[in-house]
């Protein structure tokens, strides 16, 4: 069997114990997903026990076996501390993360991920933040509606549109009857061509695109949407 060491820069997606002091890492690299084992990381002595936790961005040195990778040592590049602080911060954060890892994302998109997770940590996070992080990875996808162009038409769509699942695409309203209408100013944010908008349409029409691609919806969407749409978009304001 082949065995060699590696160091990967990665974000720690999820952390399960195993045993009473073992555990299992999820995380996403720059060459994809990678699940490791960390034997020892809950041992009350362990120095990597505070590095490698969800969320972290790290450097993580692996020894592999066949298909089997261990974790022997890991360095923090950054805890996104602030992000963590925030109810908003968290929400977004585990939502971008289960996507990560229900995606199954290619390494090509780590620099997108991290880039959004940083900026959260920095900047703070809405749902304007938030949705427009979604719209981007949706056009990084290969998945974005565009809007522009009618594809069963060839008309240049103005105002409001349609959502065609089978297309992944808005359409004209009278070129498809029935399904859900999207406003004007909903489908001209998602097509980025306007930067404000009806925060709770947008959340309901990216919420449908990615279930259909998903196939159902993502566990974190209700809580996101609870802490995220606050003020916004129906729902209320935090006292």
């Amino acid at each position: 069997m082949a065995e060699r060491y590696s160091v990967h820069e990665a974000i720690v997606l999820d952390l399960t114990s195993v045993g009473e002091y073992d555990a299992y890492l999820d995380l996403f690299t720059r060459t994809g997903r990678m699940h490791a084992r960390a034997p020892g990381l809950n041992r009350p002595t362990s120095r990597l026990k505070g590095i490698l936790q969800p969320l972290n961005w790290v450097s993580v040195h692996v020894y592999r076996r066949g298909r089997q990778y261990t974790v022997v040592g890991a360095e923090l590049r950054d805890a996104l501390r602030h992000l963590k602080e925030r109810l908003e911060g968290v929400a977004a954060a585990h939502y971008l993360a289960e996507l990560v890892g229900r995606l199954d994302l290619s390494g090509e998109l780590f620099d997108w991920a991290l880039e959004a997770l940083r900026r959260f940590d920095e900047e703070g996070v809405d749902a304007p933040h938030f949705l427009g992080a979604k719209r981007a990875l949706l056009a990084r996808l290969g998945w974005d509606p565009g809007g522009k162009t009618c594809p069963l038409c060839g008309r240049r769509i103005v105002g409001e549109a349609k959502v065609e699942e089978s297309l992944g695409a808005f359409v004209h309203p009278e070129c498809r009857p029935g399904g859900v209408r999207v406003s004007g100013r909903a489908r001209a944010f998602l097509a980025g061509e306007e930067e404000e908008a009806p925060w709770g349409e947008v959340w309901a029409v990216l919420r449908q695109l990615f279930v259909l691609h998903l196939g159902e919806e993502p566990k974190a969407e209700r809580f996101a949407r609870s802490v995220l749409l606050r003020g916004v978009g129906g729902e209320p304001a935090a006292r």
